[in-house]
């Protein structure tokens, strides 16, 4: 368009249109784009939070573009640290203001500020997550970087004799896309599409600054200056690279911290005990299959705890993996639901420091029916793995009210209880639920009849 070739410009445009149109109605009649969905939360992996406002927007920007600007530009052009994204998003936030203070699920209110950790404090804080040596603190130095680099990429790019215009567009939509991206995901992997293009352009910027040297003192280009200046950053920067090396060579060759040693390990005896047709609900499920080639479902990210029970049951899982590999979905969504129908949920195989488990799930086991105030209330029913089963009225977490007793070997008692107990006139019925006789109980003993 810039050349005014409006037909070859005009033919690109409803070329793309009908090759990306297929795509979309694949989506949309699958429900639409989940990366669509997942970029208009508040965050993905707490649905729960809802959409994003307008006023939400002007936030999520600024917060990712401070977070480019700090970390992700400069570590995916010079790889030389492992950053701890953790606490560096924490300072980030800290210092936007937006960092907020958790309360606590009993009182509702907010709990007091913690005292702001010293620099070892922080380091020991990665090294317990396996990150040692990592970049704990965000300083002044990171954002000069950063301008250097970019600097260097604006001279690249500029001197560029061919698809100047092209490349720039490329890099101004996808960094427009990193700015409105969910700040819940970070680190460079969604920037690894431009990477070799920011290098590129970093060291095209570099190989310029002779030549514009030359323009400038109105001489030929200092080719002593041209010679010198790859041999000044290859001596400056190769003990860096050299020492980053060595150090992912030994964190490969290492073993794994110990919350991901005994997620393998779970998955590795899965491989080893588990049918071959079992279906395992987890986290990082891809990781999961790797070492134990079972099939592989995820959980939803829901407060409601019967909902996710029952997609467990939809998706056919037989069995669920509780780790504690740090992310918050497990705890926040899994957990509850698991403590909340343990019946359901036996455990199967164990792992200590961190307590992980594999359970076995039996939606069918336990109790299934009304709730109030997270206790069992209304009607429901209880099946016990003897093959007993119970179904009738519950308060106060009990069986409380007229209800039917199903013995494991198939006869029936039907009368009332008080808070578990079966007492007062109780109906007896056979296996095929015929009437036998009326009997009296006493603290769920039969006394007369």
């Amino acid at each position: 368009m810039l050349k005014k070739r409006w037909a070859y410009a005009g033919t690109l445009v409803v070329c793309f249109f009908l090759l990306v149109l297929p795509w979309q109605l694949r989506s949309a009649n699958l429900g639409g784009s989940p990366y669509v969905k997942q970029l208009l939360q508040k965050n993905p992996y707490r649905p729960e939070l809802g959409p994003m406002e307008i006023a939400d927007w002007p936030e999520r920007i600024g917060m990712n573009i401070k977070r480019y600007l700090a970390l992700e530009i400069s570590n995916s052009v010079l790889p030389f640290e492992t950053i701890d994204y953790k606490q560096a998003v924490r300072q980030l936030k800290k210092e936007a203001g937006t960092l907020k203070t958790p309360t606590d699920p009993k009182t509702g209110k907010k709990k007091e500020a913690k005292k702001e950790p010293t620099l070892e404090e922080k380091k020991a804080e990665a090294l317990k997550r396996g990150l040692p040596n990592a970049k704990v603190e965000i300083t002044n130095t990171d954002y000069i970087i950063t301008l250097i680099l970019l600097i260097l990429m604006t001279i690249g790019l500029a001197r560029m004799k061919e698809y100047k215009v092209l490349i720039g567009l490329y890099l101004a939509g996808t960094f427009g896309i990193l700015f409105l991206w969910p700040e819940a995901w970070f680190g460079i992997r969604f920037m690894l599409p431009v990477v070799p293009i920011l290098i590129m352009l970093a060291l095209h910027g570099v190989v310029q600054i002779p030549e514009l040297a030359g323009l400038a003192l109105k001489k030929k280009e200092p080719w002593i200056l041209a010679v010198i200046l790859p041999f000044i950053l290859f001596f400056t920067f190769y003990p860096k690279l050299d020492s980053r090396v060595v150090e992912l060579e030994k964190r490969a060759k290492g073993i794994y911290i110990s919350k991901f040693k005994n997620y393998f390990d779970i998955a590795s005896w899965s491989n080893k005990n588990l049918p071959k047709d079992a279906i395992v609900s987890c986290r990082k499920g891809q990781l999961f299959y790797m070492y134990s080639n079972r099939w592989v479902a995820g959980f939803r990210n829901t407060l409601d705890k019967e909902e996710l029970i029952g997609l467990l049951k939809e998706r056919g899982v037989t069995h669920v993996v509780l780790d504690q590999l740090g992310y918050a979905s497990t705890s926040r969504y899994l957990y509850p639901a698991i403590k909340r129908y343990p019946a359901k949920f036996k455990v199967i195989h164990q792992l200590k420091k961190p307590d992980t488990y594999i359970m076995k799930f039996d939606y069918d086991m336990g109790y299934t029916g009304g709730w109030e105030d997270d206790k069992k209330n209304g009607q429901g029913i209880y099946r016990w793995p003897n093959k007993q089963v119970y179904e009738g009225s519950w308060a106060n977490n009990l069986r409380n009210g007229a209800g039917m007793l199903t013995m494991p070997d198939g006869t029936k008692l039907e009368g009332n209880w008080t808070n578990d107990i079966l007492e007062g006139e109780v109906k007896l019925y056979d296996k095929e639920s015929q009437f036998v006789k009326t009997a009296t109980f006493k603290n769920n003993r039969q006394v007369v009849g």
